[in-house]
């Protein structure tokens, strides 16, 4: 049984060392090209629904893009918004931030298709005084919450550095506590679109 063992693994050793150097594909290439490595920067803007009226929450993203197709980036977005329908207005500030991961299918055509994920965590606060990106007055109520965000893009390249994007998107948020929103009140449907600057042409 042992010699047995031993030839078996043998021939495997054998077998693997002999096909080694063959070729194969994946997400970030094969073993015959040089990984290449690409940066961008998009500025954004996505549109959903809170408190029965669209928000607009603008950010930035950047990162690289592997081998033309697999995009890894860091992205960080937010709005301030109020209650229109309080009695004593409330004002909000809400910001997430994380990861994204996307994949570039055919990126050298004029208009192309990108599927993408954000993920992250982000905060929801409320004040009864009017909040701006400089100043936070004192806060009533704040919540933390998980973020994942699945989104289909369509790009028009402008030129061979910078692009359009439009995109369609699901927020699914989910609270720490719920203290101020549920996590339905949250979670909605999104539009985006923004501007992409790289250097893909290199």
């Amino acid at each position: 049984m042992k010699k047995m063992f031993l030839f078996l693994a043998l021939s495997l050793f054998l077998f693997t060392s002999t096909h080694g150097q063959a070729n194969y594909n994946s997400l970030f290439g094969n073993n015959d090209e040089p990984t290449k490595v690409n940066y961008y920067l998009s500025a954004s803007c996505d549109l959903y629904k809170i408190l029965d009226k669209p928000q607009a929450f603008t950010g930035l993203e950047g990162g690289i893009i592997v081998n033309r197709h697999v995009v890894l980036g860091f992205f960080g977005k937010g709005s301030f918004f109020n209650n229109d329908n309080s009695v004593a207005p409330d004002y909000y500030s809400m910001g997430m931030g994380g990861f994204s991961f996307g994949y570039l299918f055919m990126p050298d055509k004029i208009v192309n298709i990108e599927t993408k994920i954000e993920t992250g965590y982000g905060s929801l606060s409320t004040s009864n005084e009017k909040i701006t990106f400089f100043e936070e007055p004192d806060v009533m109520d704040s919540d933390v919450f998980f973020y994942c965000s699945p989104s289909v893009v369509l790009n028009v390249n402008i030129t061979k550095s910078i692009k359009l994007y439009l995109g369609i998107g699901s927020n699914n948020i989910y609270t720490d506590a719920g203290n101020i929103f549920s996590d339905e009140k949250l979670s909605r449907i999104k539009t985006t679109f923004g501007i992409t600057v790289h250097n893909l042409s290199k």
